[in-house]
């Protein structure tokens, strides 16, 4: 099955955002992602988000799921993208360690 997420748009709109002095990008939030999306899909867009931001501002991403064992391992997963990550309320945020600490 072919992937429905565009995966170079989704990095163009990182930079664009990030050169437009945008804070943060917080998605895959609770619009449905969680049962729309394959897990190969919601992991590459995951890892797209954190590798375009490339630690130049925080990437938060939502881990929410149809059930608690499937949220635990969406947030373990998150969690590897980058070396700091922060998470709240099943949403986890990557930020380069550079940046963590110059925070």
């Amino acid at each position: 099955m072919e992937s429905s997420v565009d995966l170079d748009e989704t990095a163009r709109v990182v930079d664009a955002l990030v050169a437009a002095g945008i804070d943060a990008i917080l998605s895959m939030g609770t619009l449905g992602e969680c049962a729309t999306l394959t897990d190969d899909e919601r992991r590459s867009f995951m890892a797209t988000l954190v590798e375009s931001a490339r630690g130049r501002i925080p990437v938060f991403v939502g881990t929410t799921a149809l059930g608690t064992r499937k949220v635990i391992e969406e947030t373990r997963y998150a969690r590897t993208l980058a070396p700091t990550v922060r998470c709240s309320d099943s949403r986890c945020g990557a930020r380069s360690a550079s940046r963590a600490r110059s925070n």
